[in-house]
């Protein structure tokens, strides 16, 4: 049995805790407020169909409460923008997170299949096999002779380089579901010093593409690809809707339909 003096001593612990309990906790519903708040501004922005700013309230209030419905749209909204590959890997998040009964499991399942299949695949066959290859500014995965690169539709800037080797440079304009295949050597650095990257570029563009044709501008192929991978997906993002503010942190009671749905 425990003295009177230890009984004491874990009371005073628990009152002295008791204040600063309450401060997180108002902390918690303060940040939830301010998830909520940036999430139905969200919303607004996707009924105006202004993807880009929506998308950052989106992220911004999934910063703050990782929902899975604001997972949902996020993905959606970058699928909108035709930002293909980021919109694949928000469905396998909401995938992820999003529970078993959840009634857009589905459809998001739908639209991640139909995402993929409106990709590019651009094959590559690359000497030295350990050359560096960057997408539009970004490391892309993979090492090897052998790479294979998802890309969105559109036009896209490929610089393939390693140590000591002269860098090329690929300028290709990619259209939903195809496949390309290019295969690259770099020259030894002292060898084809003025080999210019707009030379590199010609090299590897189909024949009879005409430079500033409507088939090699970045918007027809964004475009295309929205007509494809989200032609399930209405005229906009999602609205949703709850029952008070205290279901904020959960998933219960959301509902996720189409924008003009009746």
């Amino acid at each position: 049995m425990l003295r009177v003096p230890a009984i004491a001593a874990a009371w005073l612990v628990f009152v002295s805790l008791a204040p600063s309990r309450a401060l997180a906790q108002r902390e918690d519903t303060a940040t939830l407020r301010e998830a909520r708040t940036l999430f139905e501004r969200g919303l607004e922005l996707s009924d105006q169909e202004r993807w880009g700013e929506a998308l950052g309230f989106f992220r911004r209030s999934r910063a703050l409460a990782p929902r899975p419905s604001t997972i949902y749209n996020v993905a959606l909204v970058l699928q909108r923008l035709g930002r293909l590959g980021e919109a694949a890997t928000s469905y396998e998040e909401f995938l992820t997170v999003a529970p078993v009964n959840d009634e857009r499991r589905g459809e998001a399942q739908h639209q991640l299949e139909m995402v993929r299949a409106s990709m590019a695949e651009l094959r590559l066959r690359v000497t030295p096999p350990d050359a560096i290859v960057t997408v539009d500014g970004a490391a892309a995965a993979g090492t090897g002779a052998s790479r294979s690169l998802s890309l969105d539709p559109g036009e896209h800037r490929v610089v393939v380089a390693a140590s000591g080797r002269q860098s090329q440079t690929l300028t290709l304009s990619v259209s939903p579901g195809a496949a390309e295949e290019r295969a690259i050597s770099l020259r030894p650095a002292e060898i084809g010093a003025g080999l210019t990257e707009s030379s590199a570029a010609a090299g590897v563009r189909d024949e009879g593409e005409e430079s500033g044709g409507v088939l090699s501008s970045p918007a027809f192929w964004i475009v295309a690809a929205v007509v494809v991978a989200g032609a399930a997906i209405g005229l906009g993002a999602v609205l949703l809707s709850e029952d008070g503010d205290d279901d904020y942190a959960g998933s219960s009671g959301v509902v996720l339909v189409p924008l003009g749905a009746p």
